[in-house]
């Protein structure tokens, strides 16, 4: 076993889990639907059944599979990056902040570096964040930049004032062209997009029906 500091052995956690997490990924998104799919119309008889043995199977199944993901293959992974290395956290975090740079990387650094008196925010840092999320790079760039250089200068300008959740989302709400539209709250996060995508894609499967073809 030998030390890394956390945001270097995120990389070498890339090298070692990159893909087979990404096929992981995959297969939570395409194969799981159509193994719901396959359970709701072998095993019902009318279309209608069919597609609420589906729904309930997709359900179960998206269950089961991130209680292995979170129970066993997480544990797993983590036990054997732990044989090889030892993760030292470096710019201040915690063990356990430390250990989420290693799966996350840059972003996860991006995150705690906000978390931070808004004064010590810079440029690039805000940019950085910005860019964290392909979505929201694309569509919502100019949004956020806004929004944090407001948060940074309102903070500054009263700095009686605790950097906390509370006052920060006080603010924020009081500025009402600075509050999260549904669409950005929806499509910039990635749990959400992830949904999005399964169930379309199930939706899909349903619709074009492969086993009558």
């Amino acid at each position: 076993m030998f030390g890394m500091l956390d945001y270097r052995a995120h990389k070498l956690f890339l090298i070692l889990f990159g893909i087979p997490l990404i096929i992981l990924n995959l297969i939570s998104i395409f194969v799981l639907s159509f193994c719901a799919y396959l359970i709701g119309f072998n095993f019902a008889e009318t279309w209608l059944i069919k597609i609420i043995f589906s729904i309930g199977s997709m359900i179960i199944i998206e269950i089961l599979w991130t209680l292995v993901i979170f129970l066993i293959i997480n544990k797993l992974v983590e036990f054997i990056f732990g044989l090889f290395v030892d993760v030292i956290p470096a710019e201040g975090r915690t063990k356990e902040e430390a250990k989420i740079v290693v799966y996350r990387g840059e972003k996860a650094r991006n995150v705690f570096k906000l978390n931070q008196h808004p004064k010590e925010w810079t440029d690039e840092l805000m940019e950085a964040f910005a860019k964290s999320d392909w979505v929201a790079n694309l569509f919502y760039y100019d949004t956020i930049i806004n929004r944090m250089k407001q948060v940074k200068e309102h903070f500054e300008m009263n700095p009686e004032l605790t950097f906390d959740e509370w006052n920060l989302t006080d603010y924020i709400n009081s500025q009402k062209h600075l509050v999260m539209s549904w669409q950005e709250k929806t499509f910039s996060n990635p749990i959400y997009r992830r949904i999005i995508i399964v169930y379309s894609i199930f939706l899909l499967i349903i619709l074009v029906n492969p086993l009558s073809i």
